[in-house]
């Protein structure tokens, strides 16, 4: 298959495929005519391959989705002369995150994921009756419920709904009892290193995604650039500001809002306690070490100050860290 998809890019060299296993993506940036034509001949150049090794091709899972409906549907009508059957839909999952072509936010597949672990409330209650520390398995296993947040950012509300959530899952085996949001996730933290509440998730990951993708030099810095002063317009624009947050440039840009940082660009930020951080000089870990370090809830674990600040995420104490400032 690898083969295959090297042959297909020889011939489309516009394309950027990614193959995980058994499941193809396809993306490209281009004028609307030259998309066409290099996506479709791509997706008709694998498609006859996997016809002509006895595979099948799924009718129910291939998917496409495009900027303009337009563009999409003119995708659809040509690979269906080519016996290639592909759906249009505005909105699409790719290795368990929500697309929508970078023109529209999709949390459907959050949602759908805190559904299905709020569902497990009564199993983890169960446990907790028996003797099993369940604030351990939320521990190590928030991700379930906290994946892709690095890519679409946490508005607010869902926030809340995480860490209600996460608190009912870590309550006693009589329930959660009226207790307090915050001091029922500090103690389900377990320590100054535990991270039970999904607000270090909320808070951390759409930064560490960001210096990762700098430090590994996934994209050119001018690209990256683009994307977040694209991304500083749209946000300004608009009155509701997480409407228009699709994509990890304008996740890192509330995200960093909301924890008081200042971006200066792609690569320098300014946190909220002053500290000069330069992407390309700091390693993701220290970017994650002074947000863990700094203030705006969810980064330190026993020193607590009363503040009406987060109250629309659930947060009605705001906890600021016991750590020193980290060192380079």
């Amino acid at each position: 298959m690898i083969r295959a998809i090297d042959r297909a890019h020889t011939l489309f060299p516009t394309i950027t495929p990614t193959l995980f296993v058994d499941d193809l993506a396809a993306e490209v940036a281009a004028p609307v005519k030259l998309a066409i034509a290099q996506m479709g001949g791509f997706i008709e150049h694998v498609a006859q391959f996997i016809t002509q090794t006895g595979q099948k091709l799924s009718t129910t899972k291939s998917n496409v989705t495009s900027f303009n409906k337009w563009v999409g549907e003119a995708l659809v009508a040509r690979w269906k002369k080519s016996g290639i059957t592909v759906q249009f839909k505005k909105r699409v999952k790719a290795l368990g995150v929500g697309l929508g072509a970078g023109v529209r936010r999709n949390v459907g597949v959050m949602k759908n994921r805190l559904g299905n672990f709020a569902a497990r409330k009564t199993r983890f209650r169960r446990l907790r009756k028996v003797g099993v520390d369940t604030a351990r398995l939320l521990r190590t296993g928030i991700r379930a419920m906290t994946y892709s947040n690095a890519i679409l950012g946490v508005p607010c509300g869902l926030l809340r709904a995480q860490r209600q959530t996460a608190a009912a899952v870590a309550a006693p085996g009589a329930g959660a009892g009226g207790q307090n949001l915050d001091m029922a996730l500090v103690i389900a933290d377990g320590g100054p290193n535990g991270r039970a509440d999904p607000a270090y998730d909320a808070r951390s990951l759409p930064l560490g995604e960001w210096a990762m993708a700098v430090w590994e030099n996934w994209k050119p810095i001018s690209s990256m650039q683009l994307v977040i002063d694209d991304a500083k317009q749209r946000i300004e624009k608009t009155r509701n500001k997480w409407a228009v947050c699709y994509g990890p440039g304008a996740a890192l840009v509330m995200t960093c809002k909301r924890i008081e940082w200042t971006i200066l660009s792609a690569t320098r930020f300014i946190t909220d306690l002053g500290q000069h951080l330069d992407l390309q000089v700091d390693p993701p870990v220290v970017v994650i070490r002074h947000r863990q370090c700094s203030g705006g809830g969810g980064s330190g674990w026993s020193v607590y100050t009363p503040s009406p600040r987060g109250r629309g995420e659930g947060r009605s104490w705001n906890r600021f860290g016991t750590c020193s400032s980290p060192k380079h």
